[in-house]
């Protein structure tokens, strides 16, 4: 009979890790169950019936079919190029994603390339425009001063 101390030293030697006894036990229970914690040879527990009040989740084409978007990502185009759901070919990182601008350069007044004046939806639905529901745009470009 080998000791403690030799069992130790031939696992080690034979690159097992040595295990307590409590991870002995409980590989040795995991070891006599099956799913659902059924003895082995013991019929498994059936699944419960699915609640039939449970809420259901709706993602993707479920989502979409469900609750239709007022304008599509892909009805943007060029808007959301390179955009994930978007049009044309997907950016993901290190690739940085085009930069849309709101507003015109407060300095020089210059018009940035990619320049948005409006909310992003607004050239294929014109009513979702926050300026159709009072909202004032404010002045682009530099002002000159009464100075």
């Amino acid at each position: 009979m080998v000791s403690a101390f030799g069992q130790a030293v031939l696992r080690a030697a034979a690159g097992v890790e040595p295990r307590s006894r409590r991870v002995r036990a409980r590989e040795a229970r995991i070891a006599q169950t099956t799913t659902f914690g059924a003895a082995q040879g013991a019929p498994a527990a059936p699944r419960p019936a699915p609640n039939p009040n449970r809420p259901y989740g709706y993602f993707g084409a479920d989502l979409v079919a469900k609750y239709a978007p007022d304008v599509a990502i892909t009805a943007l185009g060029v808007r959301q190029e390179h955009f994930r759901g978007g049009t044309g070919e997907e950016w993901a990182w290190p690739k940085i994603l085009p930069m849309w601008w709101h507003y015109r350069n407060p300095v020089s007044g210059r018009t940035p390339e990619l320049f948005m004046p409006d909310c992003t939806p607004c050239e294929l639905a014109p009513d979702l425009s926050m300026t159709k529901h009072g909202y004032v745009l404010p002045p682009a470009g530099p002002v000159k001063s009464d100075e």
